[in-house]
């Protein structure tokens, strides 16, 4: 007859009770993901005497009941290291740096969205404390503003994610000018016009004459005027407007 059975759990003793054809114990659970754990499992020792003083035990090899599996339920944590928020880009393929870190489980890998979609980026990464660096190239973009989301997954299946809004910038701003040749008699010409960019807003606005260049206040909507110094016999003047990733349109 048995009389006493205990088990063996990452370091610590339970003593069992028996009940009915059964023994059993409230065993606390490791505090820490056992992914790490051969086989991704806490492996108990059961020790059993019967009433003669005869003892045996067994392990997980004899008795697949004595795996235990503990899983984390913390997410990792995920950090957007470039760019920073709402960043103009010239190129229609941006990178994104950001670093996944999980001190559980550890690190499984990243999934990238733009705009809420599963994006095909390339992505490499590099190994640092308690996770990865990752370097994103993401699929061609179009023109303006879009979401880029990081998610994090650790063994566990647990997601952490972060994210970042880039502003792609692929078309020059466009210019129009409301003076055109003319003959004055007074020593300025107002030079105006209206200089836009979809995806940067207000362009700047500069005009060159000869070896002089002067930057143009431009309103909310675009719009510019400046007072051009003139000299007697033929002047002659250029209007560029540049975006903020320096596309310019003269």
């Amino acid at each position: 007859m048995i009389e006493s059975v205990r088990v063996l759990l990452n370091g610590t003793w339970y003593d069992l009770t028996q009940n009915g054809d059964y023994w059993e114990a409230a065993i606390t659970a490791p505090a820490e993901s056992s992914y790490s754990q051969p086989g991704h499992a806490y492996s108990a020792i059961a020790w059993a005497q019967n009433d003669s003083g005869v003892s045996s035990a067994a392990q997980s090899g004899d008795l697949p009941g004595l795996l235990l599996t503990v899983v984390e339920s913390v997410p990792p944590a995920v950090t957007i290291l470039s760019p920073p928020a709402g960043y103009h880009t010239p190129e229609a393929q941006p990178v994104v740096v950001a670093s996944v870190t999980d001190t559980g489980s550890g690190v499984a890998g990243i999934t990238v969205q733009v705009d809420g979609q599963a994006a095909a980026a390339e992505i490499t990464a590099q190994p640092i404390q308690d996770g990865d660096q990752y370097t994103i190239t993401l699929p061609a973009q179009a023109d303006g503003p879009h979401q880029v989301t990081v998610l994090g997954h650790d063994n566990d299946g647990n997601t952490g994610s972060a994210s970042v809004e880039i502003v792609v910038d692929l078309t020059p701003p466009s210019l129009t000018l409301r003076t055109g040749e003319r003959i004055v008699d007074t020593a300025q010409l107002v030079v105006s016009g209206v200089a836009r960019d979809a995806s940067s807003g207000p362009a700047s606005v500069t005009v060159t004459a000869g070896a002089e260049t002067w930057a143009v206040p431009v309103a909310p909507d675009g719009a510019f005027a400046a007072g051009i110094p003139l000299e007697i016999g033929v002047n002659g003047y250029t209007v560029t407007a540049a975006d903020q990733v320096g596309r310019q349109t003269s």
